[in-house]
């Protein structure tokens, strides 16, 4: 194993006491968006750019478990509307 020098963290890529998730308080009711889509076509002999529709398959719930963070408090979730989902009382068992 090769040994790895102990230094402290940079200050440029700590994260903020205001660091908020992408996912804090928007809206998950999406069901895609269009994306320009590179294809060959024979009629042209080439490429052509299309548009074609991607579908949302990532989840739309809250997959916070109370796990993360420093005492199982994570303070990027704190005050998101979407907190505790029916995802995660489903999998906790409560």
């Amino acid at each position: 194993m090769m040994p790895v020098e102990d230094h402290a963290v940079h200050e440029k890529v700590k994260a903020g006491s205001d660091f908020r998730y992408g996912c804090w308080n928007t809206e998950r009711n999406t069901a895609g968006y269009y994306a320009p889509n590179r294809s060959y076509s024979r009629f042209v002999e080439g490429y052509v750019i299309e548009i074609k529709f991607i579908e949302n398959r990532m989840s739309r719930e809250c997959r916070y478990d109370g796990a993360g963070g420093k005492d199982g408090i994570d303070t990027a979730c704190e005050g998101c509307k979407h907190q505790g989902s029916d995802y995660v009382k489903r999998i906790s068992g409560g």
